[in-house]
């Protein structure tokens, strides 16, 4: 998480996130990481049919902004934010900060539709 979050945003999400078993977040990061990576399929995504946009926290360590760029360079049409002064759990750190960042990709998700 992003220090400058607000502190009971913070602590809520820390509470929330310690609820899982040690074994839960070590199978986690063996799933994403090991058992379901899609780096080499992430390409055939449509974007023409699905828009994909890739938002990445500044203080996300599993997935920083520059995976997050390599992951939007690897699927053509597919758009990449960082978003500075968040981590890996925005909406949850810091809602109105996140909302910043979101508001715009529904737009133009909206837009593209119209």
């Amino acid at each position: 998480m992003q220090h400058q979050s607000p502190e009971a945003f913070r602590r809520e999400t820390a509470w929330v996130y310690s609820q899982g078993a040690p074994q839960v977040f070590k199978g986690d990061l063996h799933y994403y990481t090991v058992e379901h990576d899609l780096t080499a399929r992430a390409g055939s995504i449509d974007t023409k049919r699905t828009a994909l946009y890739v938002l990445t926290g500044e203080y996300d360590w599993s997935s920083t902004p520059a995976m997050g760029q390599a992951l939007a360079d690897a699927v053509p049409g597919a758009t990449f934010r960082a978003m500075p002064g968040l981590g890996h759990f925005p909406m949850c750190e810091d809602p109105a900060r996140f909302r910043q960042y979101l508001l715009p990709v529904l737009d133009e998700i909206r837009a593209r539709r119209s």
